[in-house]
């Protein structure tokens, strides 16, 4: 019976369902072109899933990498369909990360992830700087922008731990994000916050987004920024970057991306603040 046990349990997962599902998010190659000098880049931001029946592996990144630099977090969890959403283990993206997504981390992600202590969770800052690895559990519902998702997150490094909430949700023509961290260190404890709105004025999209960072050494922001089709395949971004607390390390910024097939795309950008000029092209695939 004791030698069965392990057999029967192989035979068993041999007959679940094994499907990989699609990548959902972005990869591209390019480069870009500060004072500093020019960097070849590679940005990162996906999520990948293994499914075994109703659960399975789940991989993903968020991240820029240079020559020199690389500030990224890496996701890897094992999850299990629950009660209508998804329960993750291990190290997840944080819920505070999945709504009110900052405009420029997509249209210029180099110029994006130097914000990363502003836009994005704790962990997500923590992991970027190589400080520690946050792991913890994640909760989703819902579908694209519209739901919500729960985290806690524990940071053996910095003996800090978090606990994140976010959702989505439509009022009339405008959708909405809303997210807020709770973050548990050494010290004290502190709270981040953001809340974003967007709406169709026409074929362009508007969203207006607002940051603040009170766990985090870093400044609160404002964000406009507007996306307009010109055609089938080509779309232009403009963005707007407004540190609120020194309006003189603002970035302004446009973006385009032209469609090359179903997945291949083609970006450029550029963005100026703070005394400095950045360029920047890639090209890559999005799912």
């Amino acid at each position: 019976m004791t030698r069965a046990a392990p057999l029967t349990l192989a035979l068993g997962l041999i007959a679940l369902p094994l499907r990989a599902e699609p990548l959902q998010g972005e990869l591209r190659l390019g480069a870009v072109d500060t004072d500093t000098g020019t960097e070849a880049t590679v940005f990162a931001d996906f999520d990948w899933q293994y499914r075994l029946g109703s659960g399975g592996l789940a991989f993903g990144s968020y991240g820029v990498w240079t020559e020199d630099t690389h500030p990224h977090e890496t996701y890897a969890t094992l999850f299990v369909d629950l009660g209508g959403g998804q329960l993750s283990a291990g190290v997840p993206r944080p819920a505070y990360d999945q709504f009110a997504v900052a405009a420029v981390d997509h249209a210029f992600p180099s110029l994006g992830i130097s914000f990363v202590g502003s836009t994005r969770s704790h962990a997500t800052a923590v992991a970027a700087d190589g400080a520690g690895v946050p792991l913890g559990l994640m909760y989703r519902a819902g579908a694209d922008d519209l739901g919500w998702a729960v985290s806690a997150h524990d940071i053996d490094r910095t003996d800090t731990q978090l606990l994140s909430f976010g959702a989505g949700f439509a009022v009339q023509d405008w959708q909405f994000s809303v997210a807020t961290e709770w973050v548990d260190g050494p010290g004290d404890s502190d709270l981040n916050a953001k809340i974003q709105g967007g709406t169709a004025l026409g074929s362009a999209w508007l969203s207006a987004s607002y940051f603040t960072a009170g766990a985090q050494d870093a400044p609160d922001l404002a964000e406009l920024a507007a996306t307009l089709p010109v055609n089938d395949r080509l779309s232009a971004t403009l963005f707007s970057v407004l540190p609120t607390e020194d309006l003189d390390d603002s970035y302004l910024g446009a973006a385009a991306r032209y469609t090359l097939g179903r997945h291949v795309v083609l970006d450029a950008a550029a963005a100026h603040g703070d005394g400095d000029t950045w360029l920047g092209a890639s090209v890559g695939l999005q799912f």
